[in-house]
């Protein structure tokens, strides 16, 4: 069982919005809600994850290695995601390398074949849920997997 956590938190009207259009009648329920929206989200990113090898997983862990997604421009995150794949293909050798690993050619001949554009075709015929799936999935790759579950109240939320 997970342990829950009490926190003071400032919301922003988006998203008090999005609690009230997932409320009930009557009083709203924050924190509830709040854990509601968190499930759901969850849940749409784990089901839009486009199919990808353990391997491609990693090359994109690598291209995302210390960006950090601007969620208040989050369309245009969504929207330029093939860039930063396309820029790595062409300039980062430990991307390349990632994805040779699913390959039976050897590495230089890898680098010749177009199994790398292919890889980066398949990108920009991502959906925007799939290009949002990747964006979290990178995020949560590089986040810290040791958060505080202390009680205490945060004073500046």
């Amino acid at each position: 069982m997970s342990q829950s956590v009490k926190k003071s938190v400032r919301l922003a009207p988006e998203t008090i919005e999005a609690i009230r259009q997932i409320s009930n009648f009557g009083e709203i329920n924050w924190s509830g809600s709040i854990n509601d929206i968190a499930s759901r989200y969850l849940f749409f990113v784990e089901k839009s994850l486009p199919e990808l090898t353990e391997n491609e997983k990693m090359a994109l862990a690598a291209v995302f290695n210390g960006k950090l997604f601007d969620s208040k421009d989050l369309g245009r995150e969504v929207q330029t995601l093939h860039f930063y794949i396309g820029a790595s293909i062409e300039n980062d050798g430990h991307f390349v390398e990632w994805l040779w690993r699913d390959s039976d050619l050897d590495l230089e001949a890898f680098i010749k074949s177009d199994a790398a554009e292919q890889f980066y075709k398949r990108v920009t015929e991502w959906t925007i849920p799939e290009r949002l799936a990747v964006i979290h999935y990178v995020t949560a790759f590089w986040s810290p997997k040791l958060i505080s579950l202390d009680d205490s109240e945060d004073d500046d939320g």
